[in-house]
């Protein structure tokens, strides 16, 4: 049953990565990502920051 289970996941996985590889292959959406992915760095960017301080800002019991 565990290995089912084991491939199961690692077939969904695959599937998954496989469909954003093709996604991502489309010269469209290729143009469009870059087109914003200067506003999704600053994005991530500015979330990043904001768990590190709040992890930094955490007290212990």
């Amino acid at each position: 049953m565990q290995i089912l289970y084991g491939a199961t996941v690692a077939g969904i996985e695959f599937g998954w990565f496989a469909c954003v590889a093709i996604m991502m292959s489309q010269p469209v959406i290729q143009r469009r990502f870059v087109s914003v992915s200067h506003w999704l760095d600053r994005l991530m960017g500015v979330i990043l920051i904001g768990l590190g301080l709040r992890l930094a800002l955490i007290q212990k019991d």
